[in-house]
């Protein structure tokens, strides 16, 4: 019975999410994601219909064809377990028609506080994208069943007015109709990399993790997200040109990354990271000559790899596949633990200092967009530069930095729009060690 969506799998099994992949338009990937039952082996025992009631968060009428739901399903998935496996003792229900709004409010104290095991509670901006998608599943699933559901619409939402900060104009807005708390901090950005560490990094990346070392060159130069970067197709690409190189007489302009479309770059047709927003991003000006100096150090690297001629990615792995995300994000962890020890034996304190929080922190390729997006936020980028130049889809996260850019100028010692000298760093790090 599809309307009661009842689920009698209870104890080992859980809701999970199952991904399929499938090719068209000329080698343009998409993913359709499914939520599905699982055993405690993972094997998957039954495919249900949830996924019609997960959409993105807007009134347009159609939606893109490459929308596969992102990280939605996987908020709804932990909702689901935490109702009926979880504490199918406390609850007792095996249908979604039983459903009552303290069971709502149970998971979302739990969501917003848990901690246990150690494992620092989620971020308030978390915990808010947690709430956004399951009221949302909620609503959809209401307005098809709600007729023979104990949960109604009423209870979980209430409409606001309020002003925007921006246009005085009044809007508004969906909030939930019951307090919804997090034990997590809000989430912090500025845990700035200094202009050295850069440097530092960089450099080593170069000399040793020369496969990555031009990914962080396209987050930190032009504000890709990870994720973007292994979808970066070489110029010779039979599926289009990746890098799009501007000339005026012999010297080089502009250069813009070809990301209108996630492309199947590999042929077991594995996806290598997800393309947030489609299109095509310029180089920063500023960062160019950076940029160039990286690209011309990976070429050399390339000429010497093998890599699929089908789909010619621009990073590959050791089998001569498109790297994924996963395996980029590892093989940087893996430089980053190495680059501590430098850090710490630097006569640099900021680069000491660093390295002693490497110790207690972790990071992700993604600190490089990071430090991208504050270098702008310092040249005087503007809300509609900072959204253009990091491929955002609204103003949020430029509104973020720009909030914050006080804070930031108190925290670098350095505050001018003069681009580090990285390439005279990298060949001073190259004669000291030829010298010794």
């Amino acid at each position: 019975m599809e309307g009661m969506t009842s689920f009698s799998y209870i104890g080992s099994y859980k809701f999970s999410v199952y991904s399929h992949q499938l090719i068209i338009f000329n080698d343009r990937l998409i993913n359709r994601q499914f939520i599905v039952l699982k055993d405690s082996y993972g094997n998957i025992v039954r495919f249900t219909t949830l996924h019609r009631h997960i959409h993105s968060n807007n009134n347009k009428l159609s939606k893109p064809i490459t929308d596969d739901g992102n990280n939605r399903f996987w908020f709804v998935c932990a909702f689901l377990n935490f109702v009926f496996i979880e504490n199918f003792s406390k609850y007792q229900i095996t249908s979604l028609t039983d459903l009552t709004i303290d069971m709502v409010k149970d998971f979302f104290v739990n969501y917003g506080t848990d901690s246990e095991n150690g494992i620092v509670a989620r971020t308030e901006a978390t915990v808010n994208r947690c709430v956004q998608v399951v009221l949302a599943f909620l609503e959809s699933y209401l307005e098809d069943y709600e007729s023979i559901c104990k949960l109604k619409r009423t209870q979980l939402y209430k409409i606001v007015t309020y002003r925007s900060k921006r246009t005085g104009k009044a809007l508004t807005k969906i909030v939930p109709a019951f307090t919804i708390y997090h034990a997590g901090k809000p989430r912090e950005i500025f845990r700035d990399m200094p202009n050295a560490v850069f440097e530092l990094v960089m450099s080593y990346a170069m000399s040793n993790y020369v496969d990555i070392a031009f990914m962080l060159a396209f987050s930190a130069f032009a504000g890709l997200r990870p994720s973007e970067c292994c979808n970066v197709r070489q110029e010779i690409s039979p599926l289009g040109s990746g890098l799009l190189i501007n000339k005026v007489g012999l010297d080089i302009t502009s250069v813009t990354i070809d990301l209108t479309e996630e492309k199947n770059l590999r042929s077991d047709l594995l996806p290598v990271g997800r393309i947030k927003k489609e299109r095509k991003q310029r180089v920063y000006p500023k960062f160019l000559p950076a940029f160039l100096f990286i690209y011309e150090k990976y070429k050399v690297h390339l000429s010497k790899s093998k890599f699929e001629m089908d789909y010619c990615p621009m990073f590959v792995n050791s089998r001569g596949k498109a790297m994924t995300y996963k395996l980029y994000r590892l093989r940087f962890q893996t430089m980053i633990k190495r680059c501590i020890p430098l850090m710490l034996a630097s006569d640099n304190p900021e680069i000491v200092a660093y390295g002693h929080m490497m110790l207690e922190y972790n990071i992700s390729p993604h600190i490089f967009r990071h430090w991208f997006s504050v270098k702008l936020c310092l040249f005087g980028e503007d809300v509609a530069g900072l959204q253009y130049w990091r491929g955002d889809r609204n103003p949020e996260s430029a509104l973020t930095y720009l909030q914050n850019k006080g804070d930031l100028e108190k925290q670098l010692s350095k505050l001018n729009n003069i681009m580090f000298d990285f390439m005279n760093y990298n060949a001073s790090r190259k004669d000291c060690n030829e010298k010794s």
